[in-house]
């Protein structure tokens, strides 16, 4: 999650891609700051939706809800700026997804590249990653890296609930398999 440009992705039977962010947000006075988090964490949730529709109520679901959403796990380096409010954005979207009854886990990043690319390395990382994604799941067409790393963990997701996957059986099992992801507990897995 990323204040300025957050990647999400759709797999299954609809497959997109979006990105999602606002350039600025740390600079706004505090309780614009909070309210413009508070939208961001809306749209991205709105965004994983199939059909994505916000109701007044709150209710951000209706007829169509993801299965299982995955999430790369928060970075908490203080080097990229605005650790405190990425960090809200974290809350916010995971709040929303557990408000909604939508199942979600957290995917610590070597694990998606590592998904992706066999190697879960983090030299040349984010290049790897968009390799893999424009050789294995070409439908998504140009993305950047924010998108990309979406795309897997979409893949990621439909791979763990059906089995259906693009990497080699034995890299799937093997990174989807890592103690780090935070899996929920309520979902039946597919082998």
């Amino acid at each position: 999650l990323s204040l300025t440009s957050t990647g999400v992705a759709t797999a299954g039977r609809v497959t997109r891609t979006a990105r999602i962010g606002q350039k600025g947000v740390t600079l706004l006075p505090l309780r614009e700051r909070v309210e413009a988090i508070k939208a961001l964490g809306r749209k991205i949730v709105a965004r994983a939706h199939l059909d994505s529709t916000e109701v007044p109520n709150g209710a951000m679901f209706h007829e169509c809800r993801p299965d299982l959403v995955l999430i790369e796990a928060p970075d908490t380096s203080s080097s990229y700026g605005g650790l405190v409010e990425r960090i809200q954005l974290y809350h916010e979207v995971t709040r929303l997804l557990v408000d909604n009854d939508i199942p979600f886990g957290i995917v610590p990043s070597p694990i998606l590249k590592g998904y992706a690319t066999g190697n879960g390395g983090v030299d040349k990382g984010k290049k790897r990653v968009k390799a893999a994604v424009r050789e294995l799941w070409p439908e998504y067409g140009e993305v950047n890296d924010d998108e990309a790393d979406a795309i897997v963990l979409a893949a990621m997701a439909e791979d763990r609930l059906t089995g259906l996957r693009r990497v080699p059986a034995a890299q799937s099992l093997d990174w989807l398999n890592r103690p780090s992801i935070e899996w929920p507990t309520d979902l039946v897995w597919v082998p």
